[in-house]
C-alpha cells in the first residue's frame, strides 16, 4: 500500500473494548495505527491472546485498511478471519484475542436499519447516528459489548444471549435459530418463552425469514393486523402474533442463523428503539459466536495434536529400536506412518533355543485407533512367543485373544 507523506494527515476514531476495562473512545491522528500487546503500539491492549504487534490499520488513498501482522491467533473483521488487508467501513468490528476495536468514520455518518418493506412500517426506516452518545441505548450497548467479550463456552453462550434479549426487551418469545448444512432448514433452535406454561411450537413466518436471509437485513412488523399480507399469513394468525423482529446472525456475507422475537396480541408492540437494539445485539452475537467457534476449534485441534504426539512417542517405543544380529540372517525395517501414528507393526524375537520369530502386521485404518490395536498385537506377540509355540499355534493364540476385543471393520 502507498502511504506516502503527500496524503493529507487525518485522525480516525475507535472504541476499544478490553476484558475488565470500561470501553475507551480514542481519536488518533496519522495514517498508520498499530495494535498489540507492546507498549509502543499506537493502541496498546492488555490481552494475553494478542501478539506484541498484532495488527495495523493503514490509510491509503483516502480508504482505511486493516491487516494482520502475522499474529499467532489472527485478526477477525466482523467475525471473519482475514488473510490480507481488508477495507474498513464505519461500525466494522475488529476482533483481536478477547478484545475488540470498533472503527468509526472520520466524519459523523449515519446508517439505515431496513424495516420490512411490505409492512405498514415501510416509512419508518430508522436513521441511527453512529455515536448516539449519552443515550440509554448506548449505555446498554457498551455494557453488552463488555459482557460479550467474556470468555464463555459455546454451550453457555446461547443461553447468555437469550438471557440478555429477554431481560432487555421482554418479548413473548425469543429464539436463536441456526441453519443446517443445507442452509435452508434449522438444525439448532434455542427458544425462550415469557410464559413457561406455553407449549406451542415456534413457527417463523417464511415471508419474514426469506426477507431477512435474502436481504441480509433486520426485518420487523409493528402491527400484523394493519399489514394486508401478514394479516393473511397462517403462521402469524395461528400464533396470535401482533409484532415481531427478526435479525440475521451475519458473519461476512454468510447468514449463520437468525435472532427472532415476537409479541403476542395481548402484549405491547415493538418500538423503533427495539429494532435498533436487536440489530446491534444480533451483530454482537454473530461475531462472538464465530470467534468462540474458531477458538474452541483451535483448542480442540491443539488437544488432538498433543494426543497424537503422545501416541507417536508410545508407538516409537513399541517398535524395536534395533533388530537382533543373527548369523546367516540380515534384518532391516523402517516405519513412516501416513499420519502421525498408524497401525503398522514389525518385530523380531530370538529365543534362547535359537528359534526366531518375526512378525509384520498392518492394522486396518490409520490414526490413534489403529495404533491402539497395534499396541495390543505387540504385547500379545511378545507374551506368547515366550512359550516357543509353532507359528500355527502362535497365530491361533493371537487370534483367540485379539478377535473378541477388536471391533469388526
Amino acid at each position: 500500500m502507498n502511504t506516502g507523506a503527500s496524503q493529507t494527515r487525518s485522525s480516525v476514531r475507535f472504541t476499544v473494548y478490553q476484558p475488565g476495562i470500561a470501553p475507551q473512545q480514542v481519536a488518533i491522528p496519522g495514517d498508520m495505527i498499530t495494535l498489540g500487546r507492546a507498549s509502543d503500539c499506537t493502541i496498546p491492549i492488555k490481552d494475553r491472546f494478542l501478539s506484541r504487534r498484532h495488527a495495523e490499520i493503514v490509510r491509503d488513498r483516502g480508504q482505511w485498511f486493516v491487516r494482520d501482522c502475522g499474529s499467532v491467533n489472527g485478526t477477525l473483521v466482523n467475525g471473519v478471519k482475514i488473510a490480507e488487508p481488508v477495507p474498513l467501513r464505519p461500525g466494522d468490528r475488529i476482533a483481536l484475542g478477547d478484545s475488540e476495536v470498533v472503527f468509526h468514520a472520520d466524519e459523523m455518518q449515519s446508517q439505515m436499519i431496513p424495516i420490512d418493506s411490505d409492512s405498514h412500517a415501510t416509512n419508518l426506516a430508522i436513521k441511527v447516528d453512529s455515536e448516539e452518545r449519552g443515550t440509554e441505548r448506548t449505555r446498554i450497548l457498551n455494557s453488552l459489548a463488555l459482557e460479550f467479550l467474556a470468555d464463555r463456552p459455546m454451550s453457555d453462550l446461547f443461553e447468555f444471549i437469550l438471557d440478555r434479549v429477554v431481560g432487555l426487551l421482554h418479548p413473548s418469545r425469543a429464539a436463536m435459530a441456526f441453519f443446517g448444512p443445507d442452509r435452508t432448514t434449522f438444525d439448532n433452535v434455542k427458544l425462550r418463552r415469557q410464559d413457561p406454561s406455553e407449549s406451542t411450537d415456534l413457527l417463523i413466518s417464511r415471508t419474514l425469514l426469506k426477507e431477512v436471509v435474502d436481504g441480509r437485513q433486520v426485518v420487523s412488523f409493528f402491527d400484523s393486523s394493519q399489514d394486508e399480507k401478514l394479516a393473511r399469513a397462517q403462521s402469524i394468525i395461528a400464533q396470535d402474533i401482533r409484532s415481531a423482529i427478526c435479525a440475521p446472525l451475519l458473519v461476512g456475507d454468510a447468514v449463520l442463523g437468525v435472532l427472532y422475537l415476537d409479541y403476542k396480541a395481548t402484549r405491547g408492540a415493538v418500538t423503533e428503539n427495539d429494532v435498533r437494539l436487536v440489530a446491534q445485539i444480533a451483530r454482537f452475537a454473530a461475531v462472538t459466536l464465530e470467534r468462540t467457534r474458531l477458538r474452541e476449534e483451535a483448542f480442540a485441534k491443539a488437544k488432538i495434536d498433543d494426543e497424537l504426539r503422545t501416541a507417536y512417542a508410545i508407538q516409537k517405543r513399541i517398535l524395536p529400536s534395533s533388530l537382533p544380529v543373527v548369523d546367516g540372517y540380515t534384518f532391516a525395517a523402517a516405519n513412516r506412518p501416513a499420519k502421525s501414528v498408524s497401525g503398522d507393526y514389525y518385530d523380531v524375537v530370538v529365543r534362547p533355543n535359537g528359534r526366531i520369530y518375526f512378525v509384520i502386521a498392518d492394522v486396518s485404518g490409520k490414526g490413534i485407533t489403529a495404533a491402539l490395536v497395534m499396541s495390543s498385537v505387540a504385547t500379545a506377540f511378545n507374551i506368547f512367543t515366550r512359550t516357543d509355540p509353532t507359528p500355527a499355534d502362535l497365530l491361533r493364540e493371537l487370534n483367540a485373544t485379539l478377535a473378541p476385543k477388536t471391533a469388526p471393520t
